[in-house]
């Protein structure tokens, strides 16, 4: 699942939307005045794609303000998402925090699509948000996103290759437990035992 956010503040205006991602379903969540976030409507990416521009662009914006989408920070106030907040579209803050994304419980993802109807009653909220300036978007801003998604990958390959050495030293060495005429289906099953972490 991906956890990013969409933080706007200003004295008049402040937003914060939320957005989870899991097999090309959006859940689309709401922050108001600094509460807990809640449900607003689950969509298809390709259903926010196309009908729903605005709201894309805001989810594409909050891929490039969140710092890791792979994961939620917790805390004493629940789950967060480190992300970077627009500060009335003057700038984007440099430090990353959770202000504004709290949700009491670990989020659950729902997969029952919302009606057209339920979305359009709730795009008021959408349609209230100010889009970031088209200034704030600069090349500093997405060289940094490039760079933090290529760290994500980068550790994501290489607790792999660790992941793929321990079970290559399992593997070797099961082979010299377990006798050679061993039937292969309990050989199978204490294999899949053992790689469990």
């Amino acid at each position: 699942m991906l956890y990013t956010c969409y933080d706007y503040h200003s004295n008049r205006n402040a937003c914060c939307l939320i957005f989870i991602k899991d097999k090309g379903v959006i859940n689309v969540y709401e922050n108001p005045e600094y509460n807990y976030a809640h449900l607003l409507f689950v969509m298809t990416e390709e259903k926010m794609k196309k009908e729903y521009e605005v709201l894309y662009k805001l989810y594409t914006i909050s891929t490039m303000l969140t710092e890791n989408a792979n994961q939620l920070s917790k805390d004493t106030r629940g789950y967060g998402i480190h992300k970077r907040t627009i500060w009335k579209n003057l700038r984007i803050c440099k430090d990353y925090d959770c202000e504004n994304t709290y949700m009491s419980e670990y989020p659950k993802m729902s997969y029952k699509l919302s009606t057209d109807t339920n979305i359009r009653n709730n795009m008021q909220f959408i349609e209230d948000i100010i889009m970031i300036s088209d200034e704030l978007i600069d090349e500093e801003l997405i060289v940094e996103f490039v760079n933090n998604e290529s760290n994500c990958i980068e550790k994501e390959l290489c607790d792999m290759e660790k992941e793929l050495e321990i079970m290559k030293t399992i593997a070797q060495y099961m082979n010299r437990i377990i006798p050679e005429n061993f039937p292969d289906d309990l050989k199978s099953t204490i294999l899949a035992d053992v790689y469990v972490f």
